[in-house]
């Protein structure tokens, strides 16, 4: 119903939550690996949302 597109970008954050929940709820710590890794989704998503055929 919602499309591809937008179906592959909410899929895509799921690591972002899972990680952002880790540090918050289990105390987890951020290293600069997790910090590039999510920079790198978070980029992949933009280039999802703005090269996006219409």
């Amino acid at each position: 119903m919602i499309g591809p597109v937008q179906a592959s970008m909410y899929s895509s954050t799921e690591p972002l939550t899972a990680a952002l929940f880790s540090v918050f709820f289990l105390g987890q710590n951020f290293r600069m690996s997790d910090i590039l890794g999510m920079d790198c989704i978070i980029a992949g998503i933009s280039m999802l949302g703005f090269f996006e055929k219409k």
